[in-house]
């Protein structure tokens, strides 16, 4: 079909060169912005001897830090999104990080660091919106 085929697979091979730039830039992004909010909270909200002796460390390693995890992700989306099925293909293609950083975060016990903004649902104000 139209949406199935060897077709879709080249078309996702041609775009990996793509997919792996827009990753890095995206995945560059959102970690810079991952390491932010965790210096920002080690130099805040912990001790004075968070801020004398691990702020400094992680302002020093930034770019070892950021570089370690950037092109391993980059090279994960770029692979991960060649695909038999441009439905998937086009699922894959969207998510660059895939979650990485969420995930470090959560794994350091920091889950308010992560880079993502989360959008919690409420149902109160539907119900009450329909009660009047």
């Amino acid at each position: 079909g139209i949406r199935k085929g060897p077709h879709i697979v080249l078309w996702t091979l041609i775009f990996c060169p793509l997919s792996f730039l827009s990753s890095i830039a995206v995945c560059f992004y959102v970690g810079t912005m991952c390491w932010y909010n965790i210096y920002l909270y080690l130099s805040e909200e912990r001790s004075i001897w968070h801020r004398m002796f691990l702020c400094p460390l992680l302002i020093l390693f930034y770019p070892l830090l950021l570089i370690s995890t950037l092109l391993p992700l980059a090279l994960f989306a770029a692979c991960k999104q060649v695909s038999w099925n441009l439905l998937s293909w086009l699922t894959e293609i969207r998510d660059y990080d895939k979650g990485f950083y969420g995930w470090l975060c959560n794994r350091l016990g920091l889950p308010e660091c992560a880079p993502y903004e989360v959008v919690i649902i409420d149902d109160s104000n539907v119900l009450s919106d329909n009660m009047t």
